[in-house]
């Protein structure tokens, strides 16, 4: 019988196919096209990324768990300890927390009840934790009133009180931050054209507000404000980036990247709480539409995510964005470096990381060695890509795939933690469609173990392969270079048997992969070797192709010990041996 993907026909290839191939082939990291972010189990390519590794925290996670907004996570040294809030199941809010000395976690905990519908997603936490150890948390609003929630006891995620700031102006995007014992917030006000700044410095009992951007003289309907990133204290200031959607309709575009601070009260004699732009000029008590030039650090036609990061060893702020710069629906991720001292700027395209929406997400953060680095999600896909993470020394941009994309999810969002240390520097919320069931991941150095191994027909070790194979790239598909079939003959002589070799002994998830054509067969026997037992599992070929696929939780040691075998006993059509995922 002749092989309908025959290797003498020439090769054809796809966008995904290249991104597979591409993916298993670089230094240390795995291809995939399954549910799930993938970690490769190698370590080299990730050092010039901090020997950044990945763990799930939590699958409690729901769509738009994180924001453009925040911070949704800050790291207190005192207590070693990472907070962080996200939007969870039925929408509302959850907050955990890392110990780093202890390599554990705490939670997910509900914080109070989201009064936004489900399908509303304007609605995640943000957080700041006080002097004295409080948390505080905005969440749940969207042109509505405002809801914060404190916790019970210091530096405790367990216990919350909740608020209703009714007295308020009715909020949507809503940072914070804590400075000098008082809890800043800024938001855009329910008219859309206007940015509030309110304080409490009673931790929450009472509030103020007051208006310190007012866009209504710009001619427009809806010349609309958006604070897209977090509030920061930088040098006694109140610092902020903005963008500004301007025109008649509500939803359009949002243009340009400005950036501004408020001089806020403190023990500062000279602190006059006014506006001023990015190179400090005064702008009197708000920003008025005839400011904007003055706030404004780039011009480009649509953006998302906007943030910044300050560098306090150089006096720089790091303000990054998404730039159609060639108006062909490409974004590239840009940085404009705000020099405070001489009060000038400068604007630098990271390279090779573009983006195909302005919706993908991106944060800035200073490393522990002091060097700028940009994590961002890059890819050809609409929502969704790879997971970058790209370092700049002061000469020259270095940069590594963290996290592959996965095909089964729109997007990833990253949350940059205020403070933090290389040990857990980020955290990804998988975009799924769904409502919930969404898992939440952090990076960093502290979780440099392999959370999973995939092992591919083309391994040099680990693969066993009994009976005549034929080797393909003709199907689109594939993890690696390539892929087995048995040629549809010699039924019930051939087998493939993948054996992993695992570092720690657990629970693992066993997936297949496979590519799927009318051709191939549609009951085939997969044996599980497992610790304690055996188990036979059958698949149909002929569906669910180009994914992996679960076909169970198992027990397994560390170590070769265990393997799962692809059989064509008894099979009519084409048997694929590709790759097998272990994942814990």
């Amino acid at each position: 019988m002749i092989e309908d993907e025959p290797t003498s026909e020439p090769t054809r290839d796809s966008t995904r196919r290249t991104y597979l191939k591409a993916l298993a082939t670089a230094s240390g990291f795995a291809a995939t096209g399954g549910a799930g972010l993938e970690l490769a189990t190698g370590r080299a390519a990730a050092a010039s990324a901090g020997n950044y590794g990945l763990r799930k925290l939590t699958n409690d996670g729901s769509e738009a768990a994180f924001y453009p907004q925040g911070p949704h996570a800050q790291y207190v040294a005192g207590q070693n300890t990472t907070f962080l809030v996200f939007r969870g199941p039925s929408a509302n809010p959850y907050a955990m927390s890392y110990d780093h000395g202890a390599d554990s976690t705490t939670g997910p905990v509900q914080i109070g009840t989201n009064p936004l519908p489900d399908y509303d997603e304007h609605g995640p936490p943000s957080l700041a934790v006080g002097d004295d150890g409080t948390l505080h948390v905005f969440y749940g609003c969207h042109t509505t009133t405002l809801q914060y929630a404190r916790s019970t006891s210091a530096y405790d995620v367990n216990g919350w009180e909740n608020f209703d700031l009714d007295g308020l102006p009715d909020a949507t995007y809503t940072s914070m931050c804590v400075y000098d014992g008082t809890i800043y917030g800024i938001y855009r006000n329910g008219d859309h054209e206007y940015g509030v700044l309110i304080e409490s410095s009673d931790r929450g009992d009472t509030w103020s507000d007051r208006v310190v951007a007012d866009l209504t003289t710009g001619g427009n309907d809806h010349d609309d404000f958006y604070v897209v990133g977090d509030l920061s204290v930088v040098a006694d200031n109140l610092h902020f980036s903005f963008t500004v959607s301007e025109g008649d309709a509500h939803d359009t575009n949002r243009q340009d990247i400005y950036h501004a601070l408020v001089d806020a009260p403190d023990d500062d004699p000279d602190a006059d709480g006014n506006v001023y732009a990015w190179d400090y000029t005064d702008l009197g008590s708000q920003i008025t539409w005839s400011d904007l030039n003055a706030c404004r650090i780039a011009s480009q036609d649509e953006t998302w995510s906007v943030n910044h990061a300050y560098d306090p060893a150089a006096d720089e702020i790091h303000v990054q964005y998404q730039n159609d710069a060639n108006g062909d629906g490409t974004w590239e991720w840009e940085i404009t470096t705000i020099d405070r001292a001489n009060g000038t700027k400068s604007t630098q395209t990271i390279p090779n990381l573009q983006t195909a929406t302005p919706a993908n997400y991106g944060r800035p953060r200073i490393n522990d060695a002091g060097d700028l680095e940009a994590h961002v999600i890059a890819g050809s896909t609409d929502e969704g890509g790879d997971y970058h993470v790209s370092t700049y020394d002061g000469s020259s941009w270095t940069d590594a795939i963290v996290v592959a994309e996965s095909s089964a999810r729109e997007q990833a969002r990253i949350a940059v933690v205020r403070d933090g240390l290389d040990e857990l520097a980020t955290m990804i919320a998988e975009g799924e469609t769904s409502d919930s069931d969404q898992s939440i991941w952090a990076v960093g150095t502290n979780f440099d173990r392999p959370v999973e191994a995939i092992v591919d027909n083309a391994d040099s070790s680990g693969v066993t392969v009994t009976g005549t194979w034929q080797t393909s790239t003709w199907a689109d598909d594939y993890v690696g270079s390539d892929y087995l079939h048995d040629g549809d003959a010699g039924k019930g002589s051939k087998s493939v048997e993948f054996t992993p070799d695992l570092q720690e002994g657990g629970t693992y998830d066993v997936s297949i992969y496979w590519n799927t054509t009318d051709s191939r067969a549609s009951s085939v026997p997969i044996d599980v070797a497992y610790d304690g037992g055996s188990n036979t599992v059958t698949v149909d070929m002929t569906t669910n192709g180009g994914q992996w696929n679960v076909i169970g939780s198992y027990d397994f040691t560390a170590g070769t010990g265990e393997s799962v075998t692809v059989r064509n006993d008894g099979t009519s059509g084409y048997v694929i041996a590709d790759a097998v995922k272990f994942e814990r």
